[in-house]
């Protein structure tokens, strides 16, 4: 069972780390929004921090957030 266990996470931690999406890439959903100072901290940010924001990035509807 511990060996299938540390499998699991072996590969569920390599696909997350082929998987993280970039500043590059985040950039290109805030830039046309006009929320670039999201990023302003990234390279402090540690790489859970980072995943957490990408994906809170990721998440926002945001034709509907620069309506109002």
């Amino acid at each position: 069972m511990l060996y299938i266990l540390r499998h699991f996470l072996f590969f569920t931690n390599r696909n997350r780390q082929a998987t993280m999406t970039s500043k590059e890439e985040l950039l290109k959903i805030l830039e046309p929004n006009g929320q670039t100072q999201i990023l302003a901290y990234w390279d402090e940010l540690n790489e859970s921090q980072r995943e957490q924001l990408a994906q809170q990035i990721q998440e926002i509807d945001w034709p509907t957030v620069t309506k109002w």
